[in-house]
């Protein structure tokens, strides 16, 4: 088992390279590279779970999807693939509730720079979001309430840590996804939003697999 889940990591950051050196415009491989990332990851936590929760694999599976649709770079394409992340991270705040402990709930200081860092993106890309208000705002609640929940799970399971900084480097990653679309474009975007992404999805990933 340990030697084919190394195969799955080798391959998921073999792809990752690949895919990160096409964002840089070194090569065209995004279509080739792109699509393998949440497939392997799936198999990587089918492999290595003792539970396969289902939960959790729809939405790797929704973040899957929400790779390859986005990649079409449409307008529709990017409405419909918001609506796979923010499947995909609803999903996750499912799981991630079912292991949180009620008394860090009381913890009101995670709360507090969540929100802060909520509301101060959305200062910066409202305005410029057009008809995109409404969606961005129902996005941007969603993922702050993902990290959130994130944080108050119970602080003694293995991986706590872990899944917590991959939530916040997903959550990066779609603030710098929301700045690039929405404010300004920025040099090298592509290379920054998926180095957060796909940081941000393996470590919730391994993160996970070890609270189970």
């Amino acid at each position: 088992m340990k030697k084919a889940s190394g195969v799955f990591i080798g391959l998921f950051f073999l792809f990752s390279g690949l895919d990160l050196l096409s964002c840089l415009n070194i090569f065209d491989l995004r279509w080739f590279s792109k699509p393998f990332l949440l497939p392997l990851l799936m198999g990587l936590y089918l492999i290595e779970s003792p539970k396969k929760n289902p939960l959790f694999l729809a939405a790797l599976f929704c973040a899957f999807m929400g790779d390859v649709i986005l990649l079409l770079e449409n307008q529709h394409s990017f409405l419909i693939g918001l609506l796979c992340f923010l499947t995909m991270q609803i999903l996750y705040s499912v799981v991630f509730y079912k292991q949180t402990a009620l008394f860090l709930m009381r913890d009101k200081m995670a709360l507090f720079l969540i929100s802060i860092f909520v509301i101060a993106c959305l200062s910066v890309m409202v305005p410029h979001a057009g008809a995109m208000k409404m969606p961005l705002i129902i996005y941007a609640l969603i993922f702050g309430g993902m990290a959130i929940i994130a944080h108050w799970r119970h602080k003694k399971l293995k991986g706590w840590l872990m899944v917590f900084i991959g939530v916040l480097f997903f959550v990066c990653s779609d603030a710098l996804l929301g700045i690039n679309k929405f404010v300004a474009v920025f040099s090298k975007a592509n290379f920054w939003i998926m180095f957060t992404y796909i940081i941000g999805q393996f470590m919730i990933v391994k993160g996970y697999l070890k609270s189970e």
